[in-house]
């Protein structure tokens, strides 16, 4: 009985298992069937995709483009560039030996090549052979080395130059006027730059491009404003009213003050030539005003949109908004030279008065960030023990009884932003109710320029202002407070002068390790934070309103932005 159960047993079994091989081979083909036919129909897909994004992408030749601006030009001096919608105008007119993009990569713009000797004091520029100048002459070396001199002539009244250039052979020599040039840089043939340090200098090539922080230095034509006698060039019609010719993708047609700037397509640009025929850069003084235009439609891109406005044009599904932290801080400049009136400890008052916090959420509705860093895009140059200067009313009246301080005097704060800017009555506000007397007094850009000319006779109080912070190495960030920096060698506004400073300036830019340079970038960073030549404040939110019909773009504040690769459509 036993042995025929096993039988029946080892039947069922054999039989079990057949079926399992046929199911599971039934299964298997299934599965493969399947498998192809998913293939096919992602095939299909992906074509159609592809031919739908060809479509999509197909580039349009001409068409005019307006970008809306809720501010207007400082200058248009190439030499002398005030704020970051003049760096902006030069970055499409103008090109640069090279290119710095967002995210740090440097690559080639004039100079196609370039050697760097081992020590890093002798630098070989090849330039491009094929480039021409707007009005069709040829460019060569010879204007890359009278950029050099004509830019960095003292009588031009160039800034910021002992900050970035005093590692250039011979320049010291030629700003003292010992020299009718500058020996360091010297042309080897007409395609070819040598350029030669005195010492490392880890800006070099930063100085070249098109960095807001850096010196940015544009090739100018040698043809052209080598007719334009250096004291004559402040008043040169290439200086203030149409910078021309570059060899950038646009040409600078024409600007009309406070309105426009027209900008058109260079056809014998080097790169590829823009897609875009014409370029306007509309400046509007009431921001609301810009946000209606976008919303009509006046206008393509809107830079720096009211946050208030944000959340209806958001709604709109023709516009996309992009939010993103400001480099640069706004803060509060002392005058700190000899005509300055706010000392140490009144500054470090006025800085406790303050509620960044409330400053932060409150009054700008959080689209801002809190800072108290002077370096403050570099968190390894900046020291541990930095005093935040937490809101604090009893401390700041106690410094400002020990600074025995005249409570009758008032102070002014300027500012070229409208008085009534919700930060700026807010710090009147908390400076008042620690005792202070404050009036606020808006100013014009030229007004302001005025102010910052009279270099160590400045005699303001202090200055409500936006712009510093950024750049690509913490030397650039505080070359402003050298005592060789003010005016007319730079924009040292604060008038500060502190040789310890100055010593560890020099000092940690002639250094390349990081290491060995964040020691002494904490020093930096404990002084100023002590002294307050400038008190950052906070960082505003970023935006820019950018219409569907523009393609292809990048938005970049500081550095290229590809503009020749953009395009419009209907």
């Amino acid at each position: 009985m036993k042995k025929l159960l096993m039988l029946i047993f080892l039947v069922m079994l054999a039989f079990s298992l057949t079926f399992m091989g046929i199911s599971c081979k039934e299964e298997a083909v299934e599965e493969e069937a399947v498998a192809v036919e998913e293939e096919v129909v992602e095939e299909e897909a992906v074509e159609e995709a592809e031919e739908a994004v060809a479509v999509e992408e197909e580039v349009v030749d001409g068409g005019v483009l307006h970008m809306g601006f809720s501010r207007t030009p400082i200058n248009i001096n190439i030499c002398g560039t005030i704020g970051s919608l003049t760096y902006r105008v030069f970055r499409y007119t103008f090109d640069t030996l090279i290119r710095h993009r967002d995210s740090g990569e440097i690559e080639p713009g004039l100079a196609e090549t370039w050697e760097i000797s081992p020590d890093g004091l002798e630098y070989i520029f090849h330039l491009r052979k094929d480039v021409l100048w707007q009005d069709g002459e040829p460019f060569n070396a010879d204007d890359v080395v009278f950029t050099f001199n004509y830019s960095l002539n003292p009588v031009v009244g160039s800034t910021e130059v002992g900050a970035f250039w005093d590692s250039l052979k011979g320049f010291k020599e030629y700003w003292a006027g010992e020299a009718d040039s500058i020996s360091g840089v010297t042309k080897i043939d007409d395609y070819t730059v040598k350029v030669v340090l005195n010492e490392v200098n880890v800006l070099f090539l930063a100085n070249l491009s098109h960095t807001i922080g850096c010196y940015q230095m544009e090739i100018m034509p040698e043809h052209v404003v080598s007719k334009i006698a250096p004291e004559d060039w402040k008043t040169s019609d290439f200086a203030t009213v149409r910078p021309y010719p570059g060899t950038g993708p646009y040409i600078f047609e024409n600007y009309e003050t406070g309105q426009y700037i027209k900008l058109t397509r260079n056809p014998l640009y080097w790169d590829d030539v823009p897609n875009i025929e014409t370029i306007y850069m509309d400046f509007f003084s009431d921001p609301s005003t810009m946000a209606i235009a976008l919303e009509k439609g006046e206008i393509d891109i809107g830079d720096l949109v009211p946050s208030v406005d944000l959340e209806y044009l958001e709604s709109l599904p023709n516009l996309k908004v992009t939010k993103f932290p400001q480099v640069v801080y706004y803060e509060l400049i002392f005058n700190c030279g000899p005509k300055g009136t706010i000392p140490l400890l009144v500054r470090q008052a006025i800085a406790y008065s303050i509620d960044t916090k409330t400053l932060v959420d409150k009054v700008m509705e959080g689209a801002a960030f809190a800072e108290y860093r002077h370096m403050n895009c570099f968190e390894w140059a900046n020291s541990p023990n930095l005093n935040p200067y937490d809101y604090d009313p009893e401390k700041a009246k106690a410094l400002l009884e020990e600074a025995d301080w005249d409570m009758d005097y008032e102070i002014e704060m300027l500012t070229s932003d409208e008085a009534t800017a919700p930060p700026i009555v807010a710090i009147q506000k908390w400076m008042m109710d620690i005792g202070l007397k404050v009036k606020i007094t808006q100013i014009d850009a030229p007004t302001s320029l005025e102010n910052l000319a009279k270099g160590v006779d400045a005699d303001y109080d202090m200055t409500w202002s936006g712009g510093h912070g950024g750049g690509l190495d913490p030397s650039t960030v505080v070359a402003c407070y050298l005592s060789d920096a003010i005016y007319p060698d730079g924009w040292n506004s604060s008038v500060y002068q502190n040789p310890e400073f100055d010593r560890l300036y020099y000092e940690g830019k002639s250094l390349i390790k990081e290491e060995d340079r964040q020691p002494i970038y904490w020093k930096i960073s404990e002084i100023l934070n002590y002294d307050l030549p400038l008190l950052p404040l906070y960082k505003p939110e970023l935006n820019y309103v950018i219409n569907d019909r523009v393609k292809n773009h990048t938005w970049s504040f500081m550095r290229w932005d590809d503009i020749n690769d953009w395009y419009v459509v209907d």
